[in-house]
């Protein structure tokens, strides 16, 4: 068994495997150092990430915001906005008749 173990050269296969490993797990390592390294600005590529989709999710409620607001005034919508009470948008809450 132990022969049949040796003739398949399964020692040196795992020991090959585990430089692979190793080797892996270095440039891994290396890719996220490199990723959380400070810009010019002093800030980390997941800071500007995070940054952005801030600054993304800001916008689109301003637009939702505006589209709402347009739509209240709508000839043909006013009335369900005025009966549902949802002229106070700045308070976020629906006024109660």
């Amino acid at each position: 068994m132990v022969s049949d173990f040796n003739s398949r050269q399964i020692p040196q296969k795992a020991d090959a495997l585990m430089n692979n490993l190793n080797n892996t797990v270095q440039q891994v390592n290396q890719v996220v150092s490199e990723i959380n390294k400070p810009d010019q600005q002093g800030l980390t590529r997941r800071n500007n990430y995070q940054r952005n989709a801030d600054k993304r999710e800001h916008q689109r409620v301003q637009i939702w915001t505006d589209a709402s607001e347009a739509l209240k005034h709508n000839f043909f919508l006013r009335g369900f906005f005025k009966k549902r009470g949802y002229y106070i948008w700045p308070t976020l809450r629906r006024r109660i008749p």
